[in-house]
Parts: C-alpha cells; structure tokens; sequence
C-alpha cells in the first residue's frame, strides 16, 4: 500500500513538473513575441523620424530656394 502510495505521488508530482514546464515555456514565448514586437515598433518610429527629418530637410530646402511653399507633413502627426 506504501509504495503505491508513493508511485501516486511520484506521478503526481512528474505531472505537475511537466505542467510547470509547459507554462514557463509558454510564458517565455509570449515575452519573446512581445519584446520583439516592441523593437521592430522602436526601429519603426527610429525610421519614421529619420525620413522626417530628411523631409523637412528637403522642404526647408525647397523653400529657401523660391521654388514654392511647404507642403504639409504626415510627420507633424507626432
């Protein structure tokens, strides 16, 4: 009766192992996916600012030379 017992216990224990294992490998895939989501959103808005800049460049630009006004900027948005 004792070493049934204690196989039940053992079983239950290995299955609580294995369900500890199967949420902390998913847990650690879903931080995976939301840390890569948030740096492809960072090089995003790196990029976005940059050709923003370089836009406004060339509209200053375009302005100082008399060739026409400034022409409004999907980049004034933020």
């Amino acid at each position: 009766m004792e070493s049934w017992i204690k196989a039940q216990f053992e079983e239950s224990s290995q299955d609580l192992k294995n369900e500890i294992r199967e949420q902390h490998i998913a847990t650690v895939t879903d931080l995976k996916m939301f840390v890569e989501i948030n740096i492809k959103r960072r090089r995003f808005q790196k990029m976005k600012s940059r050709n923003c800049k370089a836009n406004l460049h060339q509209q200053v630009l375009f302005q100082t030379s008399g060739q026409g006004e400034r022409q409004p900027s999907e980049c004034q948005d933020g």
